[in-house]
């Protein structure tokens, strides 16, 4: 079941590095957001791999700065499904957060899920749930 909202944000793909012939490919994007109803901004470099039926799965790692300076970092996976031309599409996934800072601790005992609309020019959406 989803709890409540805990992350939105708005980003856009920083960069792109071929890692094979078979199309994997990394990417790190970067984001503004709030976490907790507090101004963020995220890091996040996945690497992606082409599946037979034409998505991506892929996994990555990140970190998430606030404005008041706690950081957390965390790791997700997730898939990639095309709407059209590249890069439109969606994601969805889920992520595992770790975190030092009292302010954010509440992160080190839960499990998120998101969803992201990716543009055509790169940018995206993304929204994210505490999973309960």
């Amino acid at each position: 079941m989803l709890g409540d909202l805990i992350y939105e944000g708005k980003g856009k793909l920083a960069g792109m590095r071929v890692l094979d012939g078979n199309g994997t490919w990394e990417g790190t994007s970067q984001e503004q957001g709030t976490l907790f109803g507090i101004e963020c901004t995220s890091t996040t470099t996945n690497v992606n791999t082409p599946r037979p039926n034409g998505t991506l799965y892929y996994e990555g790692r990140g970190m998430t700065l606030t404005k008041d300076g706690d950081r957390a970092s965390y790791t997700i996976s997730g898939i990639f499904t095309p709407k059209g031309r590249p890069p439109l599409g969606s994601m969805r996934g889920v992520t595992f957060w770790r975190t030092q800072s009292p302010a954010l601790a509440h992160l080190n005992s839960i499990v998120s899920v998101y969803e992201v609309e990716m543009s055509e020019d790169w940018t995206y959406g993304v929204k994210e749930w505490e999973w309960k």
